[in-house]
């Protein structure tokens, strides 16, 4: 089924495929903590409002 050239292949893969994982790994943890996320998503229309402060509501 795998013969030495599917190996040959996956070994000239596998640099890149860690690469975009590492990448795509931190974007989804970027995008989805609340740590983080608020610093970017606060500029975006639609989920602005999410991190709106309503300063008037202390009066």
């Amino acid at each position: 089924m795998l013969g030495p050239k599917h190996l040959n292949m996956l070994k000239a893969a596998v640099p890149s495929l860690i690469t975009y994982g590492g990448a795509g790994g931190i974007a989804v943890l970027f995008f989805t903590s609340e740590w983080k996320g608020k610093d970017l998503l606060q500029y975006l229309p639609v989920y602005n409002r999410k991190y709106f402060e309503d300063r008037d509501r202390d009066m």
